[in-house]
């Protein structure tokens, strides 16, 4: 986007030297990573609360499965941005979302919150990252972890079909 925008008169860009937008990439994709560690930690939080809230044992046995899952993708995401030296920190609207999912006063809020909104948003970042991508590893790394994240969104779905309509007016 930079060396496009490099192209435009007046742009700020437009004297950079490709090793300037080298290392642009590179730090745009640090904090990306970064965001995807952050957002699978929250999310293993997030389930964590869902094991203890969920009211039936069909849905916690399978919120604690995903505790699972979002463990394993901390590691993996810790481990390759550990190659990349630089962890950033928690962006606002991220650190936002996940606030408002881990102190959501009811169970339905944080399971719709959580499996809907957080995991179909980390399914679409998971698919350009993937689609950016030239490293092979990470490719596969994003793939295998979007695969969870699905069956995370369907579980949720499926899973809040039969509540919403349960719930009041005002809760909805």
């Amino acid at each position: 986007i930079a060396r496009e925008a490099a192209k435009l008169p007046g742009s700020p860009f437009a004297s950079w030297s490709e090793k300037e937008f080298t290392q642009l990439g590179i730090e745009s994709l640090k904090a990306q990573l970064s965001q995807f560690v952050h957002g699978e930690q929250g999310a293993m939080m997030c389930c964590g609360q869902l094991v203890d809230v969920i009211p039936d044992m069909d849905g916690k046995l399978y919120a604690s499965t995903q505790v699972i899952d979002e463990a394993r993708h901390v590691e993996v995401f810790h481990r390759y941005i550990q190659r990349l030296d630089r962890v950033y920190p928690l962006m606002g609207p991220l650190k936002s979302l996940l606030n408002a999912v881990l102190s959501a006063d009811l169970w339905q809020m944080k399971c719709v919150g959580m499996q809907v909104i957080v995991e179909g948003l980390a399914m679409g970042s998971f698919r350009i990252m993937k689609e950016g991508s030239r490293d092979e590893l990470l490719r596969s790394v994003v793939n295998l972890t979007a695969q969870d994240e699905a069956r995370h969104v369907s579980y949720g779905l499926i899973y809040m079909k039969d509540e919403l309509p349960r719930m009041t007016e005002a809760a909805r």
